[in-house]
């Protein structure tokens, strides 16, 4: 032991550890692999992972679905995998040999049943579809993207099979009620457990029947145009994944992460307009009675006013977000902003939020990769309380049970209308 440590010393081993250096670098080649993915229609794919089998090398296609991986290899055959959410992963053949620059074109195809989308809710690891015991619903961005809804409960609406989604009100911040197995309480919530990047996110409505006030959601706050996808399962799994709380099911959501390749800048803007679909039907008996007496049944002549026009209107909104994502193999990143305003039905209701987020992933080694997020959001609504059962006079029910015999057209202040009005 102590001669050989005298000949490390000594400087003797080293050239043959030289040799053993140089000996593992013969054969590999520095190589740049390029080329674009399209969909079934030819058309550019963006977002689309291009990965080296059986080896640390990646990248993801950029806006045009273009995508270029620089990889030392041995000489060999080696095999690409393009994958992407909402299509069949495609493997392609490829051979390093002299050349150093390799060109490898893929044509995705649609995945309609979508049993190769990799899922992790309720799973110890990432799985794909096809190999989970119990049915786990998936919607993507793309999915999420031309409801033109200001939430992402909304925006469930239609997409998942067999989940009761109802709106609360009418008005622009109105909240949404998501039943995933129909109601299971009198007096406690039947909303799912909603889970945002691993967090439980409190989603309660401290209102079991609407008397007049609104049970708003706090999934509001979050921009539809963040969320990469969203994970659903119904029926007793979700209790026996999540526990009690997950009785009525789970919804986790997913925002988006930075990707591999040049940063991408990405701005979307919306116009939304808000119209009544059928005006109410209202008294246009052209007498009243002269009292609340049974047996007297005079009457006496008066004039009928639809004050519909004054209480509804023709609400008008924006929603603009800019995001720019990129990174390297070790670090990637996503950071966006967005501005929402939204006008309703009803004169002077509105809803903002303004938000901002802002996503991080270092690779710290082969097996550790530390995440963070950050989340700020301000949002404001206006509303106008719709009566019920404790408020009689509210704009709509005022509107409907009150004499519209008084001519409020005489008021100056006609935008308040139901203040004035709605008490006979």
């Amino acid at each position: 032991m102590k001669k050989v440590f005298w000949l490390c010393r000594q400087g003797k081993f080293l050239p043959l550890v030289l040799f053993f250096l140089v000996l593992s670098f013969v054969g590999a080649a520095q190589v740049t692999i390029s080329g674009k993915a399209t969909g079934p229609d030819g058309a550019s794919l963006p977002g689309i992972s291009v990965q080296v089998l059986k080896a640390t090398y990646g990248a993801s296609t950029g806006p045009g679905g273009e995508y270029s991986i620089k990889a030392t290899l041995k000489e060999g055959k080696y095999i690409l995998q393009f994958t992407g959410v909402g299509f069949k992963p495609v493997e392609k053949q490829f051979t390093v040999g002299a050349a150093s620059t390799i060109t490898v074109d893929a044509q995705l195809s649609e995945d309609v049943l979508m049993l190769n989308d990799v899922v992790v809710t309720g799973n110890a690891v990432a799985t794909s579809k096809k190999k989970l015991a119990n049915a786990v619903s998936t919607v993507s961005a793309k999915d999420i993207q031309y409801s033109a809804s200001t939430g992402i409960d909304g925006a469930l609406q239609g997409k998942v099979a067999g989940a009761q989604i109802t709106q609360n009100s009418g008005n622009p911040a109105g909240g949404i009620s998501v039943r995933l197995r129909g109601p299971s309480t009198i007096v406690g919530s039947s909303d799912p457990l909603y889970i945002v990047d691993g967090v439980i996110v409190n989603n309660d409505s401290r209102e079991l029947i609407d008397l007049g006030g609104y049970a708003q959601n706090r999934l509001v706050d979050i921009n539809p145009a963040d969320i990469d996808h969203i994970e659903i399962i119904k029926g007793a799994a979700a209790a026996a994944i999540y526990g009690s709380r997950a009785n009525n099911g789970v919804v986790q959501i997913f925002t988006k992460k930075g990707k591999t390749g040049k940063p991408q800048i990405s701005f979307s803007t919306q116009f939304k307009t808000n119209s009544i679909r059928k005006k109410l039907e209202y008294n246009e008996y052209p007498f009243r009675f002269n009292n609340n007496v049974v047996t007297d049944l005079t009457q006496t002549p008066v004039t009928r006013y639809d004050f519909q026009d004054q209480i509804f209107s023709t609400g008008i909104g924006t929603d603009n977000t800019l995001s720019v994502s990129g990174g390297s193999e070790t670090t990637k990143y996503y950071v966006a902003g967005s501005s929402l305003y939204n006008e309703g039905i009803i004169n002077n209701t509105n809803f903002s939020r303004n938000g901002i987020r802002m996503n991080l992933s270092q690779k710290l080694n082969d097996i550790f990769t530390l995440s963070a997020g950050a989340n700020y959001s301000m949002s404001a609504s206006r509303e106008i309380p719709n009566g019920g059962l404790v408020e009689a006079y509210g704009a709509l029910t005022g509107f409907i049970f009150s004499n519209n015999f008084i001519n409020c057209y005489k008021s100056r202040i006609i935008t308040y209308l139901f203040r004035f009005c709605y008490i006979s």
